[in-house]
């Protein structure tokens, strides 16, 4: 055995065991920054989850906590019996029907104007359309409430009895308010699709002929879904 072997052999434990301490304590420093998520989403989320999904097979009472008693499946049998119940979760799956769709194609059309060169001052629109995001949709509730009410609405007083057209129903505008104000963090996440795009793609296509709308459906569409299937 040579010299510069015994040398490297020697050497090359402790450079193992290095690499091994800094990779212990990156994954210790990254928990420690990941740790108030954790910390959050295990006492807000997993907790309450967790309990309601155990209070769903009792007959909870919140001023009598004594008197709980296990019943099995009876409150979700109760359901198929209970018609607002249906027609709660009826009204549920409606919303997301159209919400989800709406939201999505809003979304995208922003992202698509957003990655145009021409559009100017986009830091502060990108925030601007983000910022309502953030509401939450109980407060949402009550603007669009007071906003559309009947007597003190500006949008009734204004708008809607001026031109004699029907009033304002918030059952039916609150869906369509709520996907559109909501719309931030889906914005974001087209927008990153879009921007992911390489710009020599769409200026081959441009070469080719294709237009704005060509360039859409031919090049956009394909790769963010492709992109996202992938993932």
């Amino acid at each position: 055995m040579t010299v510069q072997h015994m040398a490297s052999v020697a050497v090359a434990p402790p450079a193992k065991s290095r690499q091994r301490s800094l990779s212990r304590n990156s994954a210790i420093i990254g928990l420690v920054f990941v740790s108030p998520w954790l910390i959050g989403f295990v006492l807000f989320k997993l907790i309450p989850i967790l309990m309601a999904l155990g209070y769903s097979f009792s007959n909870f009472h919140l001023l009598t906590p004594e008197q709980t008693r296990f019943i099995g499946l009876e409150n979700y049998l109760g359901v198929f019996r209970d018609q607002q119940a249906g027609a709660s979760l009826f009204g549920s799956i409606g919303t997301l029907l159209f919400t989800v769709p709406l939201e999505m194609v809003v979304a995208l059309g922003l992202a698509v104007v957003f990655s145009s060169g021409r559009l100017r001052n986009k830091r502060l629109l990108r925030t601007l359309f983000f910022m309502p995001s953030i509401i939450p949709a109980l407060a949402i509730f009550v603007i669009i409430a007071g906003l559309t009410d009947p007597s003190s609405g500006w949008i009734n007083r204004l708008i809607v009895q001026p031109l004699k057209l029907p009033p304002v129903d918030l059952r039916t505008t609150f869906p369509f308010v709520i996907s559109l104000w909501s719309i931030g963090p889906g914005f974001l996440i087209m927008l990153s699709a879009v921007q992911g795009v390489s710009k020599e793609i769409y200026e081959a296509a441009r070469v080719d002929g294709a237009g704005p709308v060509m360039r859409f459906t031919s090049v956009t569409l394909p790769i963010i879904h492709r992109r996202s299937s992938s993932a």
